[in-house]
């Protein structure tokens, strides 16, 4: 006597032999690339094309390219290359027949369903039933047709009824699931890099102020204006404004070219509510929990750039 146990224990992809070259489903390819492509998590978030040469670039720039070159494509954006392939599969309703004669059925299967593999469930297509999630069915003259011709088939239970997919339909829409799992990943990739590149910009931007700036004659640090404004319900709550700006903030005494300052004065006027080196912006570099290295923010106040620029050209024309 042969039980189900012993039937999918066999080795039935060679019963059953691989799909022949006439079976195959060859999936559609896409025509072209998209234009562009939206942050899945955040739609209003997009990149074009013509963002990502530029991210490239800036991922190198900013020293990130290196770990990210084996995640996101230099040359187009991530998609998937295939059209959605549209099989609903052959269906039949529901329609449970007595179980008196299950265990008579399983001990006579011959031919064991292949998914789900999970001991369960069977057909026999000499009585035309099947077994599928311990319910008995009638099984439909095209299902037991494509069984008798040697080939496989996967259930599914699908809005109150069982569906079946011939063995080519079912890996014609493995291979498309896993093109679009690899372009998921692709793309949260991309946009992850995106987001690592708004990070690191204002740093390196701030970087590079500070070579521009060496020139001026005297030391300084970056800071903002904390006003009591600032301090209430709706503001940051850290004495900031949204509208807030960052001023050059004189790091000594200076007396020259024009300019008189002390000490912790701002270059374009008076400070605000704290004294200046309280409200000291600088972004810090660290190796672990060291700081080897601080960078003055990015100076935004119109007034203070005017300002710079007029001292390093007196600088320069000195």
């Amino acid at each position: 006597m042969v039980t189900i146990n012993e039937l999918l224990s066999k080795n039935l992809d060679r019963k059953y032999g691989p799909i022949e070259a006439h079976e195959v489903i060859e999936l559609v390819r896409v025509t072209r690339a998209p234009e562009s492509i939206n942050n899945p998590s955040m739609p209003s978030v997009r990149i074009s094309t013509a963002d990502l040469h530029h991210m490239v670039e800036q991922a190198k720039k900013f020293n990130l390219w290196e770990e990210w070159s084996t995640k996101v494509l230099a040359t187009e954006l991530p998609y998937n290359p295939y059209l959605k392939p549209v099989f609903t599969g052959h269906s039949f309703p529901r329609s449970s027949m007595s179980t008196d004669n299950y265990e008579a059925l399983v001990r006579s299967t011959l031919v064991p369903v292949l998914l789900p593999e999970d001991k369960k469930s069977f057909i026999n297509l000499n009585d035309k039933v099947m077994s599928f999630n311990n319910l008995m069915f009638d099984m439909p003259d095209a299902m037991v047709n494509h069984l008798m011709t040697g080939k496989k088939l996967w259930l599914y239970a699908k809005n109150g009824q069982v569906v079946w997919y011939t063995r080519a339909e079912y890996e014609a829409q493995t291979k498309w699931n896993q093109a679009e799992q690899d372009a998921k990943k692709k793309i949260t990739a991309l946009f992850e890099l995106f987001n690592a590149l708004q990070q690191a910009k204002p740093i390196f931007d701030a970087i590079d102020q500070k070579k521009n700036f060496s020139a001026l004659p005297f030391k300084w640090f970056t800071g903002v204006k904390i006003v009591m404004s600032g301090l209430s319900a709706g503001s940051w709550g850290d004495g900031e404004k949204s509208n807030t700006v960052t001023h050059l903030v004189f790091d000594e005494d200076y007396s020259g070219s024009k300019l008189v300052r002390e000490k912790n004065q701002y270059l374009c006027s008076a400070g605000g509510l704290f004294p200046a080196d309280e409200a000291k912006k600088e972004f810090k570099m660290k190796v672990g929990e060291v700081t080897v290295d601080t960078v003055p923010h990015l100076v935004t106040c119109k007034v203070c750039l005017k300002r710079i620029f007029t001292q390093l050209a007196l600088t320069q024309s000195n």
